[in-house]
């Protein structure tokens, strides 16, 4: 695993070599592998943040949403098993379940359609129990008509975006679940 590491770090980083994105994808999966959530958190956050400004081509989507569930997936496990490392883990079991629940809500489907079945099956697993409570919680803050704005932790991941009106700058009709995780993480994960 950790030549794989290398080669992907290697890959990343040569701004000449092809096949950055699969690189990024391999290492996420490396970081998950090792049970190393924190970093595996940072690099599929990565990852989405290089992505995003092409959402709205069906191959980005086809690596992007794939990539929200394994960063949702990432964040509630860093939350379990990285709590030495983080200041606050309840934001990010909080930030897990806003992301699904973002997703499954979201105008476009596109996701949804694509990973919704993954967590689902995801939901019902034993071990992800307390994502599950978390999920069902902000789900019924939702459908109680309460804004999520004021339950969406600081660290959440990710967007949902419009596909159909999304152009390569953020517009104001995405979902407000927006990339503010990559700014903090940006900080605390220099040199991964």
């Amino acid at each position: 695993l950790k030549k794989a590491e290398a080669a992907c770090k290697a890959i990343i980083e040569n701004k000449e070599a092809k096949y950055h994105i699969q690189a990024m994808v391999e290492r996420g999966h490396l970081f998950d592998d090792q049970d190393r959530y924190y970093e595996a958190t940072a690099a599929w956050t990565m990852l989405m943040k290089t992505l995003q400004p092409n959402i709205s081509k069906p191959e980005v989507q086809k690596i992007y949403f794939p990539s929200y569930y394994q960063v949702t997936r990432s964040m509630f496990l860093m939350s379990e098993k990285d709590k030495s490392k983080l200041k606050n883990p309840a934001a990010f079991l909080t930030g897990a379940a806003n992301n699904i629940l973002k997703l499954e809500t979201s105008k476009s489907r596109e996701g949804w359609d694509m990973v919704g079945p993954m967590f689902i099956k995801l939901l019902k697993d034993p071990d992800f129990e307390k994502l599950r409570k978390e999920y069902e919680r902000l789900k019924a803050l939702q459908l109680k008509g309460s804004s999520l704005n004021s339950e969406r932790p600081m660290f959440a991941v990710g967007t949902v975006p419009n596909i159909e009106t999304q152009s390569p700058q953020r517009t104001r009709r995405e979902s407000p679940v927006i990339f503010s995780a990559v700014l903090n993480y940006d900080r605390h994960f220099e040199g991964i």
